[in-house]
């Protein structure tokens, strides 16, 4: 059973609860709880999809006027989802998932974001305050992912500002509970390349570093059309950012050919675990996978992927699949 709705402020509620093998999840105003399969030191996170969009007032959790920013209603549903999880040995992650106040644009929409109204941030922050208080009492709490994938970009608001945020965030939900980790990712989309730019200090190792691996995306995300099998070659500047194909070379950069394949694969993973390394800290890698229609080799793709995880599994880091 389901159920979903969505604010135009960010604030969204998705609730899915299900039999002993089912997914659970539940998404507060801004926050979403989702249960995650621990096998062995690995994470497997398993997703509700939602974004904030539009509002339903039927099953609305925020109160922004309340001093916790979140309805009863709310918390005593999150505390049916943690309990089912704890009973099952669930690992659960709560994250903020409210793409509006992340920083995406949509049309008809004012542009009001965490990083830009100190309203809608006061309220995130309550929000946090409360449900950390209330989730440390359970059992199988992995962590508070404070806000899903920051849309904004750096030349639209400095780094300084997201780590500002950050900082804020997690102050609230250690001070709360300071045995759980904050969890959060660089702007924008938990780029893999950027995580130097949210390392935070202070925390003394109660930060773990989200980032995605969706790569090449020209071949993962099939809506692309630029890449139809795995393995394949593809235009560099199809496979990679500009910055990254020009950084060495300038005359024909983008059009120069590279090779798509395992060891293409475990080069792109090289960033995020050297980040890891050099600063001591946990990664999580949040979400890869390969779209159900983006041609042969997809059994090919997550076969490599899941032999270089294996590999890499050296560092400490924490792996969610999400394969179709």
């Amino acid at each position: 059973m389901g159920a979903h709705t969505e604010s135009a402020d960010g604030h969204a509620v998705d609730c899915i609860e299900g039999q002993q093998s089912a997914v659970s999840a539940i998404q507060l105003p801004g926050v979403a709880c989702l249960t995650q399969t621990s096998i062995g030191s690995t994470v497997r996170r398993d997703d509700a999809p939602t974004e904030a969009a539009g509002r339903n007032s039927k099953n609305d959790c925020s109160e922004t006027r309340s001093p916790t920013a979140i309805s009863v209603r709310c918390l005593e549903q999150l505390d049916r989802v943690l309990s089912w999880t704890a009973k099952h040995g669930l690992w659960a992650i709560i994250t903020a998932r409210a793409s509006l106040a992340a920083g995406e644009a949509r049309p008809g929409y004012a542009t009001r974001t965490v990083f830009d109204t100190p309203e809608l941030q006061a309220s995130f922050l309550r929000m946090w305050s409360t449900v950390a208080a209330r989730c440390k009492h359970f059992d199988f709490v992995a962590g508070y992912e404070v806000l899903s994938e920051p849309r904004v970009k750096p030349d639209k608001v400095p780094d300084d500002v997201v780590r500002s945020f950050y900082t804020s965030a997690c102050t609230a939900v250690l001070r709360a509970d300071p045995r759980t980790p904050c969890i959060i990712g660089a702007a924008p989309f938990y780029d893999r390349s950027r995580l130097e730019s949210v390392v935070l200090s202070g925390f003394h190792n109660q930060i773990i570093y989200n980032f995605n691996f969706f790569v090449p995306r020209a071949y993962v995300d099939a809506s692309n059309k630029l890449a139809n099998q795995y393995p394949t070659r593809l235009r560099c500047c199809d496979a990679l950012s500009h910055a990254k194909c020009c950084a060495q070379w300038e005359h024909g950069c983008c059009d120069r050919m590279v090779q798509i394949d395992a060891a293409f694969l475990e080069q792109e993973l090289k960033a995020p675990l050297a980040f890891s390394q050099s600063r001591a800290v946990p990664i999580f890698l949040d979400q890869w996978g390969v779209s159900y229609n983006s041609g042969p080799g997809r059994l090919q793709y997550v076969s490599d992927m899941l032999e270089l995880l294996q590999v890499t599994h050296r560092v400490p880091m924490y792996v969610a699949g999400a394969a179709s």
